[in-house]
This record gives C-alpha cells, sequence and structure tokens, in this order.
C-alpha cells in the first residue's frame, strides 16, 4: 500500500507473500520504496524483495529522531552544498568532524535500509520552522522537495501505523 501522494511524498510498503518462503520462520519480504516528487527510490523494484522489518525499524528510527533535525545553517545551503556535506560528513570524509560528530548527521538520513546500496544514503531531511525539505539524488541528479512542516513525519506515522 502506498501512503500519502506519490508525487509529493509517499512510502510504498507492501507484504508480498509469493516471496515469503514456507521454510522461514520469518515471513516479512516485499516491498519498501520512497517517492518524491513522483520520483521512486530505489528507481526499480528489488531483484527479489526487501526485508520489511530492517526498512520498518529504519523509518521508526528516523520517525524517533526527525523532530529534532531543525538545522537552519544546513536548511539554508544550497540543495548541491547540502548534499555534498551530507554525503561527505556521514563517510567520516570531513577532517573538520570527529567521527563522533560525523555520526550525529546520519540522523538527517531519511532511510538508511534501501535494498539499492547505491541510494542508501541519499535520502536526506532538514527542517527550520516552519518548512521541512528532502535532498535526494535520482539517476545521478541532484533533487530537493520542500513541504510544510510535519508532512513528512505524518506520512511515516502512517505507514508504520499500518506495516504490512
Amino acid at each position: 500500500m502506498i501512503f500519502g501522494d506519490p508525487y509529493l511524498f509517499g512510502i510504498w510498503l507492501e507484504k508480498v507473500d509469493s516471496w515469503n518462503s514456507l521454510d522461514f520462520e520469518n515471513k516479512s519480504e516485499g516491498i519498501c520504496a520512497i517517492f518524491i516528487n513522483g520520483h521512486m527510490i530505489p528507481n526499480q523494484l528489488p531483484e527479489k524483495s526487501t526485508f520489511l522489518d530492517n526498512s520498518i525499524r529504519s523509518l521508526t528510527n528516523f520517525f524517533e529522531v526527525i523532530d529534532n533535525l531543525e538545522n537552519e545553517k544546513l536548511f539554508n545551503l544550497s540543495k548541491e552544498d547540502r548534499f555534498k556535506f551530507f554525503e561527505k560528513t556521514v563517510h567520516y570524509k570531513n577532517q573538520d568532524l570527529s567521527e563522533e560528530d560525523s555520526f550525529v548527521f546520519w540522523q538527517y538520513c531519511l532511510t538508511d535500509y534501501i535494498d539499492n546500496p547505491m541510494e542508501c544514503d541519499n535520502i536526506w531531511y532538514v527542517s527550520f520552522q516552519n518548512k521541512e525539505k528532502l535532498i535526494y539524488l535520482y539517476y545521478d541528479i541532484i533533487y530537493e522537495m520542500e513541504f510544510e512542516k510535519g508532512t513528512i513525519k505524518q506520512v511515516i506515522g502512517q505507514a508504520l501505523k499500518s506495516k504490512p
């Protein structure tokens, strides 16, 4: 089921029964995708499936910290500079920050579990006052989408309440 509006912001969480083997106790294989401005991330369905427990855990972790991610300086950077900052910082390449300080910025990552490892940390969130932004990489192009504050949390909350 898709929660939210895939042409603005949405989450597709769906258990696919035929992907769940009768041999395994844990039957949580399915689809998890994020939609931003009509773009689906990952940009194609996984070859087999997603382990939904990991995706749900990642969304839950983000949901718990989203209210603490207000940062005026990051919010006002250009999308390119903001994306480069996050990419450089979370991979500990930022010589101006300690590894511990760099780790703080992982919180700004919408999800740290998407099946395509090339896209796993390419959706970033930041807010300031009554606005929030998602910055993401889609087919090697940096995009940014701005929302009224609370939009992202509301959609994630809907998805988590109805998790498969």
